[in-house]
């Protein structure tokens, strides 16, 4: 199923992590070292010590380095590398925990269990933070989809796009444009126009706005761009720019979807409110997800309060779901603030600096903050 199931497994007879001792030349030409199993990550051995085979050093780990090694048996306890994977440096525990996860999948016993296993793992790598993950998603993706693209549907290949957009090098981006054609994705629809948008407000105050209206029709192609004419439009004329934030608000790049959902809360759009919960239900970029929890609370929307603490389970999300619980209030609100006490009641830092949230979040002080919060709001709708 994954590209070393397809081409490495079927050649390798137990695959072990362990230290390589110093490599020997033998008269005959071949390399061999003995290596010091840890763990044995698939197949059977119970050897602690293994004797390693090999015609070049090109498969051999330096030594007293740690190592994953793919061997083929030759004998009791002497085997030849069939692959090599180096656990040493930063990226060491991403690749143990994706090799570790590609091996249990190879194992099911269900084809279709298998690919959508598969599927899933390598799509939320795919939207990691860490570029080991993402890459290495990318290059699996593109070897999936060679035979498995119709377990893509929309939704898949609407991830793939959103990570496509925030990525910048050529080779990444290129492994992501295979694997939409192989998984036959349509052609992806230019950018909507904003028809919200018209010419702006009238009157000779407004010139400046107006010619940022124009611009954004004209729908930049760089990110860039489109971020500038939110920044102008909003620093200024936030009252008159809910038009543009709410187009904004599907741009096909995570930054101007982001600065889109904060302003479209700090003017108090009320009116974007169900467009902010529509976008809450399909974000995947994190930082977009923290501004549109952090706007529908400013907005106090009692209906996306369900979606937002399901949201603040994780705990990147966790400190502004309990600033939009607060104020967005409730029962159900409260029943939430009180698990957070609950659940961070250990007594480690993390933890205390969570029901010390939770002590402000329901304190005078954040009454008062938010009523200064808001003037500063109102002046700037003036």
């Amino acid at each position: 199923m994954t590209y070393l199931g397809e081409n490495l497994l079927p050649k390798t007879d137990v695959v072990v992590r362990g230290e390589a001792a110093a490599p020997m030349v033998l008269p005959t030409g071949a390399h061999v070292l003995r290596f010091a199993v840890k763990e044995v990550l698939a197949g059977t051995e119970a050897g602690k010590t293994l004797l390693v085979v090999a015609g070049s050093p090109d498969l051999l780990p330096p030594e007293g380095s740690v190592a994953i090694l793919f061997l083929k048996r030759l004998g009791r306890g002497r085997y030849e590398p069939m692959g090599l994977i180096d656990t040493m440096g930063r990226d060491a525990k991403a690749r143990i925990s994706t090799l570790r996860k590609y091996l249990a999948i190879e194992i099911m016993t269900g084809a279709a269990e298998k690919r959508i296993a598969l599927r899933d793992f390598l799509l939320t790598n795919l939207e990691s933070k860490d570029e080991f993950l993402r890459w290495s998603a990318a290059r699996e993706l593109a070897n999936f989809t060679r035979r498995n693209g119709a377990y893509l549907k929309a939704p898949h290949l609407a991830r793939i796009r959103a990570a496509r957009s925030r990525g910048k090098a050529k080779a990444f981006l290129s492994l992501l444009d295979t694997s939409l054609a192989q998984a036959g994705a349509p052609p992806e629809p230019a950018r909507k126009k904003a028809s919200a948008v018209d010419g702006g407000p009238a009157g000779p105050e407004y010139r400046e706005l107006r010619r940022l209206f124009e611009r954004w029709k004209k729908v930049p192609v760089k990110a860039v761009e489109r971020l500038d004419i939110l920044r102008r439009a909003t620093a200024t004329w936030l009252r008159h720019s809910a038009p543009l934030l709410l187009d904004a608000l599907d741009d096909e790049d995570a930054s101007v979807r982001r600065m889109a959902a904060l302003q479209l809360g700090e003017g108090e759009f009320t009116s974007a409110e169900p467009a902010l919960r529509k976008r809450l239900s399909e974000e995947r970029d994190r930082d977009v997800l923290s501004a549109l929890i952090h706007s529908l609370g400013l907005l106090k929307s009692q209906k996306a309060l369900p979606s937002i603490l399901a949201q603040g389970k994780a705990a990147d999300q966790v400190r502004g779901a309990a600033f939009a619980a607060a104020r967005i209030g409730g029962d159900l609100a409260n029943e939430w603030l009180d698990g957070l006490l609950a659940t961070y009641n250990r007594e480690t830092e993390a933890d205390r600096s969570i029901r010390r949230l939770v002590a402000f979040l329901r304190s005078e002080a954040f009454t008062r903050q938010e009523k200064a919060l808001a003037e500063i709001r109102k002046r700037r709708l003036r």
